[in-house]
């Protein structure tokens, strides 16, 4: 499972810990530049055709079918699969 704190705001803070069968530990984050700043800077490279855009629209979808899921699920207090559309 994946688990984030303090990670819903604009400014690129908190942390992410992961646990396995092995145990937690914690998930290095190195880029911690606002989060808009990221964004922009992508988006702009990729129109100028020098970069990609921090999500695809396939990355985007995935995204959503994940959240739709996690709603879902949390609504149900089941489990529930994750339907990814093409």
């Amino acid at each position: 499972s994946i688990v984030a704190h303090g990670v819903m705001t604009q400014d690129p803070v908190g942390q992410i810990f992961l646990t396995d069968s092995t145990g937690e530990r914690e998930i290095e984050v190195t880029d911690r530049r606002d989060l808009y700043e990221i964004a922009l800077t992508d988006f702009a490279s990729a129109v100028h055709g020098t970069g990609r855009p921090t999500v695809t629209g396939a990355g985007g979808l995935a995204a959503y079918a994940v959240a739709q899921a996690a709603l879902e699920s949390s609504r149900s207090g089941r489990a529930v699969p994750v339907h990814q559309t093409s």
